[in-house]
């Protein structure tokens, strides 16, 4: 197992390959500008901002992965309100779970009867305090 994100079990083995790709991570610090009469503002660090988080997955049944019921599960995840622990080898990343804020679709082969064979997924995570 490669980690988790709620109810999506990262993983490679025989007979299922599900791997997060692109990963991506952003932080930073939130700061005020006060203006000085006659000279030059002044900057103030009020905290951090919430973290965010991203990656691609590819969902293919030749891989041993249900594309269509995944992406339903992803759905699901994007439009609640819960906020999932993301677990990658072993270790939680960050101190507080994230929300699914955003999922972009893209089917790749879908079949005669509708059947999706492939499809990719690509995740926007924010941190949830």
């Amino acid at each position: 197992m490669i980690g988790s994100f709620g109810s999506i079990v990262f993983q490679t083995s025989d007979r299922k390959i599900l791997t997060p790709r692109g990963i991506q991570q952003t932080t930073g610090s939130s700061w005020a500008l006060h203006d000085i009469f006659g000279g030059k503002q002044k900057a103030e660090y009020t905290g951090q901002v919430l973290r965010t988080f991203s990656f691609d997955i590819t969902l293919s049944a030749e891989l041993g992965v249900r594309p269509r019921k995944t992406l339903e599960q992803l759905e699901k995840m994007a439009e609640s309100r819960e906020a999932y622990l993301l677990v990658i080898g072993g270790r939680p990343i960050g101190e507080n779970p994230w929300r699914l804020v955003s999922l972009s679709e893209t089917w790749d082969t879908v079949l005669n009867r509708g059947e999706l064979v492939s499809a990719k997924a690509s995740l926007n995570l924010e941190e949830y305090v």
